[in-house]
């Protein structure tokens, strides 16, 4: 449980200053990643706009209901 935030925000800049970033390192653990998610058949998707189709309705809903709730709070404005 960390119970100092502070100190350790001040230990992860610290660190961050003297472990720079490895371009080399970060690519092996990429690549390892990655073999690993294709191993578990992860990627390549089967089919890539699977789902998409639900996240536009979703998105269009959204904006729906938006302009609808700004509709509403202008018809009970005017109102009073």
């Amino acid at each position: 449980m960390i119970k100092n935030k502070i100190l350790l925000e001040q230990f992860e800049q610290e660190l961050a200053k003297k472990n720079k970033p490895d371009y080399h390192q970060n690519m092996e653990i990429f690549e390892g990643m990655y073999k690993e998610a294709v191993y578990l058949n992860i990627i390549p998707l089967k089919n890539p706009l699977e789902g998409l189709q639900i996240e536009i309705k979703c998105q269009s809903d959204q904006q729906c209901l938006k302009s609808l709730l700004k509709e509403f709070v202008q018809k009970i404005s005017d109102d009073n």
